[in-house]
């Protein structure tokens, strides 16, 4: 399997189309948990994109280690 590169700004962008996704859905999230390793910004731009349309929710970064 190749790897696929993804340019902050696509990241953004796609980050977005998902954000527009649950907003188009009706749906109106309370709380917002994002797993930290890459999901964080996506966790981020959700929140922000929802805010901007009068739905405020909560958000968390969560992380997991193992030793």
């Amino acid at each position: 399997m190749d790897k696929l590169y993804l340019t902050a700004q696509g990241l953004l962008e796609d980050s977005f189309r998902l954000a527009h996704q649950v907003y188009r859905s009706g749906f109106q999230p309370t709380f917002i948990i994002a797993v930290w390793r890459g999901g964080a910004p996506i966790g981020i731009a959700v929140q922000e994109y929802l805010s901007f349309h009068g739905i405020h929710a909560d958000h968390i970064a969560i992380r997991t280690s193992s030793y």
